[in-house]
């Protein structure tokens, strides 16, 4: 009965809002060619052609199910809207926030309302070359699809789930409060953001925009990007964060040919490891090393491959898993918990594997999956996707996750296998 309610609200929501849209959702960017050109973190200046107020509006239900249960355990009714509003000189507001409502349909607890407002900020340009931007922002540094090491700014900022997609979260998760100005010149790129420390006095409210919890200390970015020749684009980092030292980071991407780029990224600097963050351990810190490399084919009938190593320094090997298992079940999901808040690999070395295949095997049918195998304990986890996008403005999505390995790994320590069905309907 209560999952029959929730579906008669988006019902209702559905074919009884007056809403409209003038922004289409960009389909996504899986070219080669594209992943390669694409600028390490630097936007650029707002176009003209965009003077005029945007409006994306859709909303999503979604049922989640485990293998082993008989029924149905939660349902999830979301909003999401996002846009722009364009201001005088060159100038514009920029927003994008979710609101999801979660219904437990066999399990305790009760019903679960939260608010995201992932993004809230102004833009302009003072010069031709010289871009401001001001407010909470999503700042999305790297080119890996699995691991990215000079992602500074995801620790803390993810709220609703309805996708495991690495591309999806990083698109959907808070941003963080920021000052933040970009410089372009005919080879290079150079950026600088500042973020203050802010205190999170609305965490307990599920509607406040909680702007301390992706501020929690001062940080600093400073980015400047090279282009060698127009397919070899580095950029160097430091990256500034209260009470740690330095980070450093590196990264490139490079064709190969038409249908393959290369890509790499590293970060290094003083820190603790995982272990011993997660479980307040006193140890020093030593430098550690964070790394990715990895490549994407992308053929001529919308089907692209990738494959990726990553190695966290401050990740777990082999004996240490060993040693943390020897601590108890507690220890383990401890440690499993901060990895999931920092959106970091708990093992220290991990590949990763995806396939992406849009009109396949008939038009309007998109297909999607990812393999993340953790070599230190050999446990995996494996997701696929189905996606409808019909003639109308729905699209119709089914997703399964499944997670392995020995008890007490990375993925065996919870064995999970999750069907998702979500109902999307964009109002344009």
């Amino acid at each position: 009965m209560r999952l029959a309610l929730v579906l008669a609200g988006l019902f209702t929501t559905v074919f009884g809002a007056g809403l409209a849209t003038a922004a289409a959702q960009a389909d996504p960017d899986d070219d080669a060619l594209a992943l390669a050109d694409r600028a390490a973190s630097a936007p650029a200046p707002p176009p003209s052609s965009q003077a005029r107020p945007a409006l994306h509006v859709f909303s999503e239900a979604g049922v989640e199910r485990e293998s082993s249960v008989a029924t149905v355990q939660s349902a999830v009714l979301g909003i999401d809207l996002r846009g722009h509003l364009p201001g005088p000189a060159g100038w514009r507001l920029e927003f994008s926030d979710r609101l999801d409502v979660a219904e437990p349909l066999d399990g305790p607890g009760g019903r679960r309302g939260s608010n995201a407002l992932r993004e809230l900020y102004v833009s302009g340009t003072l010069t031709q070359q010289w871009l401001v931007t001001l407010g909470r922002q999503n700042i999305r540094n790297g080119v890996a699809q699995g691991y990215s090491p000079s992602d500074f700014f995801k620790p803390h900022a993810l709220r609703s789930v309805l996708s495991h997609d690495p591309g999806e979260l990083r698109a959907n998760r808070l941003g963080v409060v920021a000052a933040r100005t970009d410089w372009f010149g005919d080879a290079d790129a150079t950026s600088l953001l500042l973020a203050p420390r802010l205190h999170d006095n609305d965490a307990a409210g599920a509607l406040k925009p909680r702007f301390g919890a992706t501020n929690t200390e001062a940080q600093a970015l400073l980015t400047w990007t090279h282009r060698l020749t127009d397919d070899l684009k580095p950029q160097a980092a430091v990256y500034l964060r209260e009470g740690q030292s330095p980070q450093w980071a590196l990264q490139a991407t490079t064709l190969l040919s038409r249908q393959l780029v290369a890509y790499a990224e590293w970060s290094g600097g003083r820190a603790r490891t995982l272990a011993q963050e997660a479980l307040s351990l006193p140890a020093p810190s030593a430098f550690r090393q964070r790394a990715t490399l990895g490549a994407t084919w992308t053929s001529p009938h919308k089907l692209s491959l990738t494959g990726e190593y990553s190695r966290n320094g401050a990740g777990l090997d082999a004996g240490g898993w060993r040693q943390l298992q020897s601590l108890g079940p507690a220890a383990v999901e401890a440690v499993l918990l901060r990895a999931r808040d920092l959106q970091d690999p708990p093992s220290r070395d991990t590949l990763y594997w995806q396939a992406r295949w849009q009109d396949a095997p008939v038009d309007r049918i998109d297909l999607a999956a990812y393999l993340r195998q953790s070599l230190a304990e050999h446990s995996h986890e494996a997701w696929m996707e189905l996606r409808y996008r019909a003639a109308s403005h729905d699209e119709f999505d089914l997703q399964w996750l499944a997670d392995g390995g020995p008890t007490g790994s990375v993925y065996g320590s919870r064995p999970l296998h999750v069907w998702t069905l979500v109902w999307r309907h964009d109002f344009r």
